[in-house]
């Protein structure tokens, strides 16, 4: 009996109209610090250095670690990236995630005082590794003069995820006395001697959050950052000062 031409006929049919395999789900999603800026699906990354890489339609992107939240496998644990310092000035990442605003709304510093150690802590809506300037000073009178000299308990640039939590400082009298001898030995040495007449009986302590900040979401001289508690729209900086009784009973 002759074959009829309907059977690879038919075949062809049920080859042209068999549904194609559905696309896999992403294995990965990665989540920047950033609030602003949405997740990246991805079936693959790889470490390079400071940087996670990934394959994206537009080629390949590499973001550095500082400035990612959390790599999370699908329905599996997540994988969180500790901040332990700010990227740097290259940290790369795409342009157009650069745009959107840093909001600054609240920048408080919060101190208590325990015996000779000084706790401070900041309130603040600022991302974690943003870079911000920490002091606590005494002031102290020359004589001849009417100014006033700073002298620092404490000075350090660090981060704001830092200061979230309590740091102690501690302020005892005997410590502050020895700094302000070795300043006028210091002093003395280039022939810039001075008398002390008197001390202040306050603490001041300041946190200043300043312009070229290495993260590159805040643009040239923080461009990018604004929200109330940005004190001057000129350098756009971010700071709080405290002032504290403490006083020391006398000059050394």
């Amino acid at each position: 009996m002759k074959k009829g031409p309907f059977v690879p006929a038919l075949l062809f049919l049920a080859l042209f109209f068999m549904p194609l395999p559905a696309k896999p789900e992403s294995c990965y999603t990665i989540r920047l610090i950033h609030k602003y800026t949405a997740p990246y699906k991805v079936d693959r990354y790889w470490e390079e250095d400071d940087l996670i890489k990934f394959d994206t339609n537009g080629g390949t992107i590499g973001i550095h670690k500082s400035l990612i939240k959390s790599i999370e496998k699908n329905k599996e644990k997540k994988i969180n990236f500790q901040i332990k310092t700010p990227p740097t000035t290259d940290a790369p990442i795409l342009r157009d995630k650069l745009d959107a605003p840093i909001i600054c709304d609240k920048f408080k510093i919060i101190t208590t005082i325990e015996e000779a150690a000084l706790e401070l802590s900041l309130e603040t809506d600022l991302p974690d590794n943003t870079v911000v300037f920490v002091h606590v000073t005494r002031f102290y009178f020359e004589k001849n003069s009417k100014a006033e000299y700073p002298l620092d308990y404490f000075s350090e640039k660090s981060i704001i995820g830092k200061w979230r939590s309590k740091q102690k400082v501690f302020i005892e009298g005997e410590k502050w006395k020895s700094l302000l001898m070795e300043r006028q030995k210091e002093m003395s040495k280039l022939e810039f001697g001075f008398e002390v007449t008197s001390i202040s009986d306050m603490l001041k302590v300041s946190m200043v959050v300043p312009v070229n900040q290495p993260d590159p979401r805040f643009g040239e001289r923080n461009a990018h950052l604004s929200g109330k508690a940005v004190k001057n729209n000129d350098l756009r900086v971010v700071k709080d000062e405290v002032e504290i009784y403490y006083p020391l009973v006398a000059p050394p």
